[in-house]
């Protein structure tokens, strides 16, 4: 099911600029509303898979985590 969301954003995100502008499709308020939930939905996904990701990689190990390890 993830996976049907997250292509479903990819095709929105695609799909409407094209729509507008390559096709000529009247704008409408709910395909904008959308595109805006789609694009936040795609934003949101790069800062937690790539950003923060890293972040959380270089965290050092404190004493009390190395402890617990062995």
């Amino acid at each position: 099911m993830k996976k049907i969301l997250d292509i479903a954003k990819w095709v929105l995100f695609i799909a409407v600029p094209i729509l507008y502008f390559g096709v000529g499709v009247e704008e409408n308020i709910f395909m904008d509303i959308a595109w805006v939930v789609s694009f936040a939905q795609l934003t949101k996904d790069f800062i937690m898979k790539v950003l923060l990701k890293e972040k959380y990689c270089e965290i050092p190990q404190t004493e009390i985590t190395k402890k617990e390890n062995e």
